[in-house]
């Protein structure tokens, strides 16, 4: 799995990779997914790195061919070299770990927002990520700002969660996390407002209008 990390990792740095490539890509992940499942491998840090590997897969963008303009192609793309690194590569490693919330519900919006997108960018790890959110919900008067907090078994995993915090009208999902499920089950609230799912495709926008 490290070696198809490697070689995502490379394809987001240069032009992207063609929808063949991402294809076998995918099932390769699938094969490995369902080998950890059928032999019931239980390593998080295994885990992690299929986890990561996946939204690798998801965020390559796929070449886009303009007949008789290769060269163009080229050349006049300096945005999307400069950019991909720090989408996918972990070029810069963020220091959101190291500050905490302010205890508002626009702070802790942008705090949210800025984990979310600092974990989508690879430039901080699940494990060190669970523990940051562990000690958000452990402060009452974060809690009561949020919206909504619940916990799901993982889609991927059986022995791990997805959390799911809505603050703001946005709903941040951190998947597959695998520590301290039972303090985030015992801080559980539901909401019947309409919350907008916060992803990849729209973490930057978000981050900005909270800021």
């Amino acid at each position: 799995m490290t070696t198809i990390g490697q070689q995502l990792v490379a394809l987001a740095n240069t032009i992207g990779v063609n929808s063949k490539k991402k294809i076998e890509l995918k099932k390769e992940l699938d094969i490995i997914e369902k080998d950890m499942n059928t032999n019931s491998v239980d390593d998080p840090s295994l885990a992690e790195l299929l986890s990561n590997n996946k939204q690798l897969v998801e965020h390559v963008k796929e070449q886009k061919i303009f007949p008789g303009r290769k060269e163009g192609f080229k050349g006049n793309n300096p945005q999307q070299r400069q950019t991909s690194p720090r989408t996918i590569g972990a070029v810069q490693q963020s220091d959101i770990l190291s500050e905490d919330p302010e205890a508002t519900k626009n702070g802790l919006s942008l705090y949210l927002a800025r984990l979310s997108q600092a974990f989508i960018n690879q430039e901080i790890k699940k494990t060190p990520m669970n523990d940051k959110l562990l000690a958000i919900i452990q402060d009452d008067e974060l809690v009561k700002l949020m919206e909504m907090l619940t916990v799901m078994p993982s889609r991927n995993r059986d022995n791990a969660f997805d959390l799911s915090i809505g603050i703001s009208s946005y709903l941040f999902r951190y998947p597959t996390l695998f520590n301290h499920k039972e303090e985030f089950t015992a801080k559980q609230k539901r909401t019947q407002q309409r919350l907008i799912q916060v992803n990849q495709n729209n973490i930057q926008e978000i981050v900005k209008k909270l800021s």
